[in-house]
Order: C-alpha cells, then structure tokens, then sequence
C-alpha cells in the first residue's frame, strides 16, 4: 500500500511539474509574441494588464494620407445641440455642412488578449475602436480582420492586420476621395452589428475638434523632423531649426532673428512682417519674444505704441476738415 502510495505521488508530481513545465512554456511563448510585436510598432503598442494568465495589449494603427483627404459631416441643431444628420433624417433646409482637410488621422485602436492556442489553434480575442468611424464601419472591419484570420489560420496575424488597416481600410470603407463623418444608428444586434465594435459615440463638436486638432499635432511633428530649405539664405536645416509664422510661412531661426533684430534696431518696427515679400503678415509678439532679447523686445514694445500714436494724431481730423465736411453735408 505505501508502495502503491508513493508510485502515485511519483506520478502526480511528474503530471504536476510537465503541466507547470508547459504553462512556462506557454508564459514564454506569449513574452515573445508581445516582444516581437514591440519591436515592430515600437511606441505603437501599449501594454496592459494580465487576465487568467495572458496579456493583453492595445496596438495604435495611425493612418496616414501624405496627399491629404476631405473629412465632411452633414449636421443639424436639435434640441440646441449639435447632432450628425443622416440623409432618413427628413427636411434637411436648416442643415450644416460641414468640411475640412487632414494629412493624419486619430487611430484606430485594436485591443487584443492572446488565447494560449494562438495562432496554431485560435485568432486573437480583440475588440476595435475609432473616434472618425461609427459602429457599421467598425463592424465591417472587424469582419475584414475575421476573413484575413480564415485565410492564413495558424499563421502570426496581428502584423498582417495592422499593415491592412493602414493601407487598406479607407479604400475598404469607400472613403477614396472624402470621409464622411456619421453617428451610425446601428446596434450590436441589429443588421450584423459586431458585438467588438466600439464606436465613440461623441457629438460632432467634441469628435472635430478632436480629428483637428491631432492633425495639427501630427502634422508639426512631422515638419519638426523633415528638412527644409530657408527661403532667405537658402540652406538647409531640420525643422526644429526654424521659425514657422501663422501665415505658414517658415525661415530658418537665424535669419528671422537678424531679421528682426535689424527692424528693431532701424525702428522699423512697423515694416517687421513676414519676409515673403507676397504675405505681408505681421510677426507675431510671442515669436519676437523667442527671437529677441529682453531690452530689444521692450524697445520694440516702445516703438510700436509710439508709431501706433503717432498714425492715430495723423487720422484725426483737424477743425478746417470739419467745417469743409459740415459744408458738404448742408449743400447735399
């Protein structure tokens, strides 16, 4: 009996070590996979927290179009607040249209758990989410997602679908020439709503905003990298190496600086305007700042309430110009 006894323990403690063994094994499989996936998107991808054992991560797909695309949305007031207006909505006299240009768009967020049988076995769990793209969209990627899944099963998926995402999703969708923006009616359950899709669901007044202001951000990030020519001096410099105007016109820091300086110092400060000779915008104060010292922007200061006076004496008028006026205005 205590033979029989031990051999079982023998025997349980070897299932117990080949089962710890594997869930090692599986442990390191699933570090790997997210390494690898790091490696690739690099910041792109996020981190989170464990579930039953497994990690999961979120992968930020970012879109880019270097030719740019209309962003559009047909919008209405109801009820005082600003709502998306679909074409079912009736009497459309009092609707806005509303439309803009963007080189980048706010990405789609792919949340994905790995299942210890990915990918020999099963795809990854993932839902998906967008802050330009209504639950009908979303649906119909996630669908696209499934598909590519069917065709390459057993297959590392998760690069494939990025790489689609980003080529491929706005053609996919019919958005060749213009995004339309929309609140997308549609439920999880209705219409082949897909349970993984999770739209924003954001008034248009928070989502514009929004996709604005990111292309922006991306867009001066973008020309802080890229090398550019000064169209004063004519040399080549990075962008972090340039003063850009809100004219949209760029110089390189250098030559605005001796630029303004020299007005300064002339007192010209009326003529300190952007240097393409076709613009004639004002350099802005906060920029004068960056450019000049602290007694040069005072002196600028000085300069400027002074010829802004002397121009306000020269308008008004004088009491002969008066009388003259009043004459005028009897005889009409």
């Amino acid at each position: 009996m205590e033979a029989s006894s031990s051999g079982s323990a023998a025997v349980g403690g070897g299932v117990e070590e080949e089962g710890l063994r594997r869930l090692h094994e599986l442990a390191g499989i699933g570090r790997d996979k997210i390494c690898a996936l790091e490696a690739i998107f690099g910041g792109n991808v996020v981190m989170l927290s464990r579930k039953d054992g497994k990690r999961s991560f979120q992968v930020h797909v970012h879109i880019e179009i270097p030719g740019g695309i209309d962003v559009s949305a047909r919008l209405s007031f109801g009820a005082g607040t600003l709502n998306y207006r679909e074409a079912h909505d009736g009497d459309a006299s009092d609707d806005l249209f509303y439309k803009f240009r963007v080189e980048h768009l706010p990405p789609i967020l792919i949340t994905c758990l790995l299942p210890s049988s990915y990918p020999s076995h099963q795809p990854p769990f993932f839902t998906m989410s967008a802050e330009w793209l209504d639950k009908a969209m979303l649906s119909s990627l996630c669908h696209m997602l499934d598909m590519t899944w069917q065709e390459q099963q057993g297959v590392e998926v998760i690069y494939q679908w990025v790489q689609w995402l980003q080529s491929s999703s706005l053609s996919y969708l019919g958005f060749d020439n213009e995004i339309v923006l929309s609140k997308g009616y549609q439920t999880c359950t209705e219409d082949g709503g897909d349970t993984r899709a999770c739209p924003d669901n954001a008034p248009p007044d928070v989502t514009i905003p929004r996709i604005i202001r990111y292309n922006d951000d991306k867009c001066h990030e973008a020309f802080l990298h890229a090398i550019h020519c000064c169209m004063i001096c004519f040399s080549e410099f990075r962008g972090v190496d340039f003063i850009k105007l809100p004219c949209h016109h760029f110089f390189c820091q250098k030559c605005m600086q001796t630029y303004c300086k020299m007005h300064v110092k002339e007192g010209t400060v009326l003529k300190l305007l952007c240097p393409d000779t076709n613009c004639g915008a004002a350099v802005p104060p906060n920029i004068l700042k960056i450019l000049l010292g602290e007694d040069e922007f005072e002196r600028w200061e000085t300069l400027l309430l002074q010829r802004t006076l002397d121009a306000m004496v020269d308008t008004i008028p004088t009491n002969g110009d008066i009388q003259v006026h009043a004459k005028k205005m009897l005889i009409y």
